[in-house]
């Protein structure tokens, strides 16, 4: 079996799942299962342990903060027909759009693997600008590409019961927001949903129907 590993960014000062592809690929061949990796920019990783002939650095294009790669789609479409399935690492940025997009044009299967990034610390805790650039993206983008993945990794119980919308976890999310706020803002309910927000013509949440709902099911 072939896989190839899409990541957005090749770089290990820039965090992310580079390591964990690199050394989960690297033992992947004693089992049979070739893996090559694609990525945004040049390879900078200490004591690399796979092979760098099966490594895909493509240069990076403006907006770099979101990974955008020009060439990444064209050579998606001319490789992807040499690969069983794919799987895309981590959230938020272009890569994992584009080759979900080449993918479900290929018709090829893909898995996404979020490396903890649907956890709440990742949502909530870096302040209140990115949980709104990601709310924003997750309506935009992301919930698409997880809704078409064949499967999804998870690496934590919370994080897929969190990413299933389940009502138990409301019951984490409050007892996380107490140890991080002051009494009167810890919300005393919460209704956990994978359906979009209603929106207007300009892309706003329209609040009143998400109050009516909210009263009608009182």
């Amino acid at each position: 079996m072939r896989i190839l590993h899409v990541l957005g960014s090749l770089q290990q000062s820039s965090g992310g799942p580079l390591r964990a592809v690199l050394d989960l690929s690297a033992r992947s061949f004693e089992y049979n299962l070739h893996s090559e990796i694609v990525g945004v920019g040049p390879l900078n990783v200490s004591d690399n342990p796979f092979p760098t002939a099966f490594i895909h650095s493509l240069p990076s294009s403006p907006p770099r903060s979101y990974g955008y790669c020009g060439l990444l789609r064209p050579w998606l479409c001319e490789r992807l027909r040499d690969f069983d399935g794919v799987v895309i690492h981590g959230m938020w940025q272009y890569p994992g759009w584009a080759a979900a997009q080449e993918c479900l044009r290929a018709e090829k299967p893909y898995v996404c693997f979020p490396h903890g990034n649907l956890e709440p610390w990742s949502f909530f805790g870096q302040g209140w600008y990115k949980a709104a650039k990601k709310a924003v993206y997750w309506q935009w983008r992301e919930a698409k590409i997880f809704q078409r993945a064949s499967h999804i990794f998870f690496t934590s119980q919370r994080e897929m019961d969190l990413m299933g919308g389940r009502t138990r976890d409301a019951d984490s999310l409050r007892a996380w927001c107490a140890e991080r706020l002051s009494d009167y803002k810890v919300p005393e309910t919460m209704d956990l949903t994978a359906q979009p927000l209603p929106r207007n013509a300009n892309g706003k949440v329209m609040k009143k129907l998400l109050r009516e709902a909210w009263v009608a099911a009182q």
